[in-house]
């Protein structure tokens, strides 16, 4: 059985697998360009994105 958990804390998350390994995601404040990459996204996604790619694919398809 391939059984996958995440367990989650304030400061990390840990993904644990079937075997028992465990991958650790620390949690923390975003860095500069990651803040302007989130910021980059959220604004795509408010203006669309999606939507435009859905139709662009849609069209292609015809």
């Amino acid at each position: 059985m391939n059984d996958l958990y995440l367990r989650v804390f304030k400061n990390k998350s840990e993904l644990v697998q079937s075997d028992g390994k465990e991958q650790v995601f620390l949690e923390g404040k975003m860095s500069d360009e990651a803040r302007i990459r989130y910021q980059k996204i959220t604004q795509e996604l408010a203006n669309n994105y999606l939507e435009k790619k859905i139709l662009l694919v849609a069209i292609a398809m015809l």
